[in-house]
């Protein structure tokens, strides 16, 4: 099992299908909202193979939760709302308003 951040949530242990060897980049990114408020992003870059795994993944998940875990944690457990291809993913989440964080999971991420 896994913790996420939240109280009382975890989620069940499966295996790991994609991991940091996937992935050829990660950057801490930012965009204006339509409030024009500073937004903070992450975007992932998967290698060939990476890509081609992570598009499967996702089209099995379409309308389930897709967890995204570091160091044992939940850091993200997104709705799959469709498949997505193309090897580029960009994540927004808990770290909108928070540059450090979405920094410091980027650079977790390319290691």
């Amino acid at each position: 099992m896994f913790e996420s951040g939240e109280e009382n949530v975890t989620y069940e242990e499966k295996d790991v299908l994609l991991d940091g060897t996937h992935i050829e980049g990660a950057a801490a990114q930012t965009q204006q909202t339509a409030e024009g408020k500073e937004e903070y992003l992450v975007s992932l870059t998967f290698t060939e193979e990476g890509a081609k795994i992570f598009s499967h993944i996702t089209s099995e998940l379409i309308g389930e939760q897709l967890c995204i875990v570091s160091d044992d944690k939940v850091i993200f457990a997104p709705l799959v709302q469709t498949e997505i291809t193309g090897g580029t993913v960009t994540i927004s989440g808990d770290f909108q308003t928070e540059k450090e964080a979405s920094q410091d999971f980027a650079s977790n991420v390319a290691k």
